[in-house]
Order: C-alpha cells, then sequence, then structure tokens
C-alpha cells in the first residue's frame, strides 16, 4: 500500500517538491519501525551536514583532520553503543563469572535500530569524500537528510554514496518509461528471489538446523551447503527491490550483487558479492591501510585484507562467530595474493 500511495502522488506533484515529499515519505516509512529510531537518524544527519560544512569552510589540513576525527567518532558512537553493548556487557559478566565473581549487577539489552549499519557507513562516507575534496559539503541540508533516510536503501542498502546520489537527487525526478519498467521488472525478480527461493529455502534449513540431533550427516551437510543461496536470495533479492524501487521514480542505485556464486576465485567472488559494502570497505578502510603497510610489500597487502575483514565481521555483527568468519576470509584471500605469481605462471606455461 505504502509505495503504489508514494508513487502516485510523488508524480502528481510539481518537479519542485518531489525531493521534499520523498523525505516526509522516507521519514514516514522509518517512523513505522520505531519512533525513536528516527531521533538516532536525525541525530546522524545533523551531525555530518554539520561537521561536513566545518570541513568544507576549514583552512588548514590539521584543522580539516580534526574536524574529521570528532565526525567519524560522533557517527560511530550509536553504532558501537546499540550494536555492540550487549555483546561487550554478556562478555564481562562470563569474565567475572569465570573469574568467580557472581556480582548482582542488571543485564541490559538494548534493540539494534533498523538500518544503522547502512546509514552510517553512508555518512561516513560522504564526510570523507568531503574530506579528500571528492566532492562540496552540500548547503542543502534537505537533500543531506533525504541521501542518508532515503526509503528503498535505509534499512539494509545496498550502501550509496552521495556522489551517485547528490546530483540525482538535485537534479529532474521525471516519469521515464523505461526506468519505471526496468524498476517494475528488477522488483518483480528482486521479489521472487526473496519469496520464491530464499523463503522455501528456509523451511528445509531451519527444519535441520533446528532439531539438529535428528538428522544425519548428508541432510546438514545440505542445509550448510542451501545456507549461502538462502543468504544470496534474501539479501539479494532485496536489494534488487531496493533499487527497482529507486528507478521506478527515477533514480539510479549502485548495483550491489553480480552473480557472485559463478565467481572462479575468492577475491573475484568478493568483486561480486555485496559489490557496495565491499567497495567502501576498499575504499575507505583497505586502501589506507595498504597504504600505510606497503613497506612490507606482499604481507602488507595480507594485513590490510585480514584488518579489512575482520572490520567486515564485526560490521556484521556482534559476536565471536562473525570476527572468526571474517578472519577465515582474510586468510583465504591472503593465501590468493600470496600465490598469485606461482598460479599466473603456472597457467601461463601449462595453458
Amino acid at each position: 500500500i505504502f509505495f503504489p500511495t508514494v508513487l502516485v502522488l510523488y508524480f502528481l506533484l510539481p518537479q519542485k517538491f518531489r525531493p521534499a515529499f520523498l523525505l516526509i515519505a522516507s521519514y514516514y516509512f522509518y517512523i513505522n519501525i520505531k519512533p525513536v529510531y528516527a531521533l538516532l537518524l536525525a541525530g546522524v544527519t545533523l551531525t555530518t551536514y554539520f561537521f561536513t560544512n566545518l570541513i568544507d569552510k576549514a583552512k588548514s589540513e590539521k584543522k580539516k583532520r580534526q574536524l574529521l576525527i570528532a565526525d567519524i567518532i560522533i557517527t560511530l558512537l550509536p553504532l558501537f553503543f546499540f550494536k555492540y553493548f550487549n555483546f561487550v556487557n554478556e562478555g564481562v559478566f562470563t569474565l567475572l563469572n569465570y573469574a568467580g565473581l557472581h556480582l548482582p549487577l542488571p543485564h541490559i539489552s538494548l534493540l539494534l535500530p533498523v538500518g544503522i549499519s547502512f546509514y552510517t557507513f553512508m555518512a561516513l562516507g560522504y564526510a570523507i569524500d568531503v574530506y579528500n575534496e571528492e566532492i562540496e559539503a552540500e548547503k542543502n541540508f534537505g537533500i543531506v537528510a533525504l541521501f542518508l533516510s532515503f526509503f528503498p536503501i535505509v534499512m539494509s542498502g545496498p550502501i550509496e554514496r552521495a556522489t551517485n546520489m547528490f546530483h540525482q537527487l538535485k537534479g529532474k525526478l521525471e516519469f521515464k518509461y523505461d526506468m519505471v519498467v526496468s524498476g517494475l521488472q528488477l522488483m518483480l525478480w528482486g521479489y521472487f528471489m526473496k519469496l520464491a527461493l530464499a523463503d522455501r529455502i528456509s523451511i528445509y534449513i531451519d527444519a535441520v538446523f533446528k532439531n539438529v540431533e535428528q538428522h544425519v550427516g548428508s541432510s546438514l551437510l545440505l542445509a550448510t551447503l542451501m545456507q549461502p543461496i538462502r543468504v544470496y536470495g534474501d539479501l539479494g533479492g532485496y536489494s534488487l527491490i531496493a533499487i527497482g524501487c529507486a528507478k521506478v521514480m527515477g533514480v539510479n542505485i549502485i548495483p550491489n550483487f553480480n552473480r557472485p556464486f559463478f565467481a572462479t576465485t575468492m577475491s573475484e567472488f568478493w568483486r561480486r558479492w555485496h559489490m557496495s559494502l565491499i567497495k567502501w570497505l576498499t575504499d575507505y578502510v583497505y586502501t589506507p591501510l595498504a597504504f600505510n603497510f606497503r613497506k612490507y610489500g606482499v604481507w602488507g597487502i595480507a594485513l590490510a585484507l585480514n584488518l579489512t575483514f575482520i572490520i567486515s565481521g564485526i560490521w556484521h555483527g556482534a559476536a565471536l562467530n562473525f570476527i572468526v568468519w571474517g578472519a577465515i576470509q582474510g586468510i583465504a584471500l591472503s593465501f590468493e595474493t600470496f600465490t598469485r605469481k606461482g598460479k599466473d605462471a603456472f597457467e601461463e606455461k601449462f595453458r
């Protein structure tokens, strides 16, 4: 009901009112999840707008750097607090119990605000781009607010860039027949991936993983092999729906998946899977780390890869298994880095 209603009103309104209407619709959409979360989103938006304009006006490199660091810390605080408080809190209680200290302290559990990981990364990426002078700070607060709250992508991405979005949101958001048709096709394919693929597979996977003791090795192996397909159907399908929604309204969102299971190496897989996240991590985490570690040669690349994917694991979830998962990816990619020359030489020699 929401999207068709927004779409009709959107195209009935004069062009100049469409960005403002999209902002109102996006906040209405987000408030319906939980109203207090909208205050958090607004707080991150205000912080981003305030600091990016200060960075843009700063005269010295030292001042710009100080402002960027302050912005990064303030923007990350809500994410760390809501996403990692429970993890740290439970960890402290576990350590105290191991030490034999059973303190009667209250356990506090916080519910994670929907989409906070995504719009936080978008806000940080925009601030870093302003610092690197890849884009000028946006003076129109409404455009920054719409960029961070845009309802198709606010919950689960793709993780957009200001360099791709600002000029579109400030331009002519017109009805274009080809974009509407293409957007609806993407949405339809996304719904198929989510409802016909992921949700059907989930019935079997859940039946196995929730009753492990009643299953044999072959059914456990099948469920394990089907799990990546389910994740792809869920997140890949959602991404297509989000991209399609935006396209219908005349906004082009960056792609998020490109047939990842057709990749022939791990590094190629990570260039095809959750592309907006990997591109963000490459630009803002891996590249600076690899530059700083360049004196260590190939070992520096491996170290940068491992740190990047451990950060990726922590971003995915506040649990030890996600950190281990990130380390596994880093080790696999490091192995590819160390063996690439040998593999290339072998292929060249033996065809």
